[in-house]
């Protein structure tokens, strides 16, 4: 079965980068980021009563849904390019480069990732990593600010399809965990936590889906920035020998009052080379002020 999920950890990235969602005040966020490793570490101490001849779930990317409860890891990197003026009165280009580097562990059903980015930012210093809008009118010296970015944990569940059928669905959390001040401009300096649900339908190799997330984000000082819905809409079609290709409209709300609502299409592309490196290239058009006016990038993924 082909789905959605051949796409899902450049899909929240991608979104990330221009857009999507810390749980009000410092306490939430640290039990949160808690509870996460927690998950994290307990498919290893689980790994002694998993069974060692069943296969990657859903979620890894290869179109298929068997139900399984090994542990499989996986590596992926790539290069990801976005620019746009984001509504600047001056029509100034912030231009965004990231090579992020992913290490996930598929466990059944679940997925557990952390993900840690290098990122160059050029700009007046008006938005910021994961594309967030702190200032819209921002002016200043245009600079290039270089270095870490926020490290991401995640957890992906994909309910089995032995009781879903020919319908898929998955829900994801992420917390980004700042390492890096609002001065370096790569960051707000705040955790952020957030929430999305997939549902879709496979008809064959044909298959539409919608999301929808929920993204609390810290406050930076002096800055109030909002909590954001964001959703897509889509679908992925399987053209045959595990390539896949994927078009979404994607939609989030404003981070800041001041700049306008983020909308895009984005489109990806992807396929195997042999049965353990998968890559893919994607691409996205903004379509308003609060998305970057365009962008594109690629990813490899190396699986156990």
């Amino acid at each position: 079965m082909t789905s959605k999920f051949a796409f899902t950890e450049i899909r929240k990235r991608t979104a990330n980068r221009g857009r999507h969602r810390a749980l009000p005040g410092a306490l939430p966020g640290a039990l949160f980021a808690g509870f996460t490793l927690a998950l994290i570490a307990a498919p290893a101490a689980l790994a002694q009563t998993a069974p060692a001849d069943s296969a990657p779930s859903q979620s890894q990317g290869d179109g298929e849904r068997p139900e399984n409860r090994s542990l499989r890891l996986s590596l992926a990197t790539g290069v990801d390019v976005s620019g746009g003026d984001f509504g600047d009165e001056n029509g100034v280009v912030t231009t965004t480069i990231a090579v992020p580097t992913s290490l996930r562990l598929n466990w059944g059903d679940f997925r557990f990732s952390v993900t840690v980015p290098w990122l160059s930012i050029e700009g007046p210093g008006g938005v910021v990593a994961d594309g967030v809008i702190i200032d819209p009118d921002a002016v200043g010296t245009v600079e290039t600010n270089s270095g870490l970015g926020d490290v991401t944990l995640g957890v992906n569940y994909s309910v089995p399809s032995a009781l879903t059928g020919n319908w898929f669905v998955e829900f994801q959390s992420r917390v980004k965990i700042p390492t890096s001040d609002i001065e370096d401009g790569r960051s707000t300096g705040e955790v952020d936590v957030g929430f999305t649900g997939d549902v879709g339908y496979s008809f064959g190799k044909f298959s539409p889906f919608v999301s929808v997330g929920y993204r609390f984000r810290g406050d930076p000082e002096g800055t109030d920035l909002n909590n954001t819905v964001s959703t897509s809409v889509g679908a992925s079609y399987l053209i045959g020998s595990g390539v896949s290709v994927l078009a979404t409209y994607d939609y989030q709300q404003r981070t800041v009052d001041s700049a306008e609502a983020s909308q895009e299409i984005f489109g990806a592309f992807s396929g195997p080379v042999g049965k353990k490196v998968r890559w893919t290239l994607y691409g996205s058009v903004g379509l308003s002020d609060g998305a970057p006016g365009g962008g594109a990038g690629f990813q490899l993924t190396l699986r156990q």
